[in-house]
């Protein structure tokens, strides 16, 4: 009866062994994950590209008018005037109003 008792280790190191090859696969993604970049909601936006719409027209200390940035309308606002078809990149975000900044030429 003794020889019922015991599990073969023929057994458990292929179990062990594929055991922890799952784990520090799973540990591995979750550690990468939390190591990339964010890509949603107001974070992810942060440094985007975006194309100006329309002539920004001044509203206030600061301009104002409408940008396209990942398939969507924007409000924007800029410190200084913009025209149609003008690349720009996402700076910061006031509640729905992007603010932007002209790219380098």
């Amino acid at each position: 009866p003794e020889g019922f008792l015991r599990i073969s280790l023929r057994v458990v190191l292929p179990v062990a062994a594929a055991t922890a090859a799952i784990t520090v696969m799973l540990v591995g993604g979750i550690v990468r994950a939390h190591r990339s970049r964010v890509l949603t909601g107001a974070e992810g936006l942060l440094g985007e590209g975006a194309v100006a719409r329309e002539e920004f027209e001044q509203d206030g200390a600061r301009y104002a008018g409408t940008v396209w940035t990942r398939g969507e309308y924007w409000k924007a606002a800029s410190t200084g005037p913009v025209k149609p078809g003008e690349r720009l990149r996402v700076r910061d975000r006031e509640g729905m109003t992007l603010i932007v900044e002209a790219l380098e030429r």
